[in-house]
């Protein structure tokens, strides 16, 4: 389900369709490129470059670069991780 609000989209995916463990960074790309797709294909390819594509799966220092270096991966969305210091600063140095 993905709703335009102004620059911004929501994108629901399924609870169900996400494992404890997160997608791997291929399959992250898969899905965050299949997005895009959908959202050029309604809004324009503009739009679509200009939207931002956030992770929401298990992101973690160790998992953090190789999906913050796939290209229709523009960020994560941080739980846990965020809670200790020493795993936030791991994910926040992979996104530099």
């Amino acid at each position: 389900e993905m709703e335009h609000q102004g620059k911004s989209f929501s994108v629901y995916i399924d609870g169900q369709t996400e494992n404890t463990e997160g997608a791997d960074s291929y399959q992250a790309e898969e899905i965050h490129a299949y997005i895009r797709k959908c959202v050029a294909e309604v809004y324009g390819e503009e739009v679509a470059q200009e939207t931002s594509i956030l992770y929401g799966g298990s992101c973690k220092a160790s998992n953090a670069p190789e999906l913050f270096a796939k290209p229709d991966i523009d960020g994560g969305l941080i739980g846990g991780a965020s809670l200790k210091a020493p795993d936030f600063k791991g994910i926040i140095d992979a996104w530099k």
